[in-house]
Parts: C-alpha cells; sequence; structure tokens
C-alpha cells in the first residue's frame, strides 16, 4: 500500500476549499492519507480532514507545526508505517495540494518514482525553480550548492517532497534525530550513508504556491534562519559521521 502523509496549518481556512476539492483526487492516487494538523487550524477544515482521510492527527502541543517540523515530518512517517504502508510518500500540505490541482497527470505519474528506488527526493524544474520569489530561490541554493560540492549531486532539496520506501521510512523514524527543517538535508545524507538507494526526480508540480511575494526584510530573515537551521544539520552529520 502506497500512503501519502502531509502536515497542513491553516488558522484562516484559506486551503478549505482546495482541500475539499484536491482530497478526493488523492484519495484515488494513494491507498491512503494521513495527516498532521496544528490545532489552530481552521475547525472545519479538520472535521473535513478528519472525516476523508485515513487519519488525521492534531497536535495540541504545537500551534503552528513550525517548531520541530522534523519530528512532526518522522512522526507521519511512523503513523504510514503503522498503517503497513509499502510505500510512503511525504510532502508539505500547500505543496502537494497545489501539485494536485495544477499538474495531477504528473503527480501520477510520479507513483512510480516510490517503486524505483528507496528515497526519491522530488525536485524542481528550472521553470517551478524560477517561480519562486528571491527570499526562497536566492536563499535556497546555497543550501544545495553545498549539498552538491558535498555529494557531488545536484538536486534541490529544499522543495519538502519525499517518496520513501518501507525500509527508508523505518530507517528514518528509528535513526533520525533532527526535529528541525534540517531534515530537508539529514534525511537524504543518512540514505547515502547506507546501502538504500537513492533517485532524484525534477518536477513542474513544485512551482510556487501562490502569486503573493512577500519579500520584506522579516521574511528574508526568516528564510536566512532556514539556511542556518540546514547548515547546522549538515555540520551535525559530518561530526555524526567522523
Amino acid at each position: 500500500m502506497t500512503f501519502l502523509v502531509f502536515p497542513l496549518h491553516d488558522p484562516d481556512g484559506w486551503r478549505k476549499q482546495q482541500v475539499k476539492e484536491q482530497i478526493p483526487v488523492l484519495n484515488q492516487l494513494f491507498d491512503g492519507i494521513i495527516t498532521h494538523v496544528s490545532s489552530a487550524t481552521d475547525r472545519e477544515l479538520i472535521e473535513y480532514l478528519s472525516d476523508n482521510c485515513t487519519d488525521c492527527h492534531i497536535d495540541d502541543q504545537c500551534k503552528n507545526l513550525i517548531d520541530k517540523i522534523g519530528k512532526k515530518r518522522s512522526e507521519l512517517l511512523k503513523y504510514a508505517l503503522e498503517q503497513n504502508a509499502y510505500e510512503v510518500m511525504y510532502c508539505d500540505g500547500d505543496r502537494i495540494l497545489h501539485w494536485c490541482e495544477n499538474n495531477p497527470k504528473e503527480l501520477r505519474n510520479c507513483m512510480d518514482s516510490l517503486y524505483v528506488s528507496d528515497f526519491t527526493i522530488f525536485g524542481r524544474t528550472n521553470r517551478a525553480w524560477l517561480s519562486h520569489p528571491d527570499t526562497q530561490h536566492k536563499t535556497e541554493s546555497i543550501i544545495n550548492d553545498l549539498f552538491n560540492a558535498k555529494t557531488g549531486l545536484n538536486y534541490d532539496l529544499l522543495a519538502a517532497a519525499r517518496g520513501m520506501s518501507h525500509k527508508a521510512a523505518r530507517m528514518i523514524v528509528n535513526g533520525s534525530k533532527d526535529d528541525t527543517f534540517g531534515v530537508d538535508v539529514s534525511w537524504p545524507m543518512m540514505i547515502l550513508e547506507s546501502d538504500l538507494s537513492i533517485s532524484y526526480v525534477r518536477v513542474d508540480g513544485l512551482s510556487f504556491e501562490t502569486n503573493e511575494t512577500n519579500q520584506n526584510i522579516d521574511e528574508w530573515i526568516h528564510r536566512f534562519k532556514i539556511v542556518v537551521t540546514e547548515l547546522d544539520s549538515m555540520r551535525k552529520n559530518d561530526d555524526d559521521s567522523d
């Protein structure tokens, strides 16, 4: 069985209609869907997800899911394994809804990639990459370039979409100590250091989800903080490997 897992934080119910339109499509693609929503998310949206997904976990301890997002992602993998998932696809909630709405055929075709290797990184095509504001692609490129320098792999790591075999998901659940955004880097590096296989697929569906582009100083600071978090995870991985 192939499960989709994703977190969602939507206090204003901004994605309510999109969820109601895309969850039925996603239910046709996957054998099961498990969500992890913040307690601040719109109540009607939570009720819909609870009624139309295999499982909907509400995090009463975390209002925005940003705190310890790496832990939340690992928990989603654990929930899928408890449902006896053979393969798991992780994707951030806003991205999977956008992908399904705008390029469902591509998403369907990407399902085949889940069976090719133990760990699949879904990255952005050049078109999808350039659809993002400067605050993202100018900061995220720092992480991608350093990962390339360390591994020789030209991967886009920060689109937050991964496919995993049961074995890879189990390895991450049992072995990952990273509770931060740094899992964008630390999970792939964990796989590379194992005997599991890894593959990379570029997709258009991971284009930017909204026409609104917030590029004020606070957004730049937020994005550079994420870069520091990712770099710290990369450094810790090096320390653990020594």
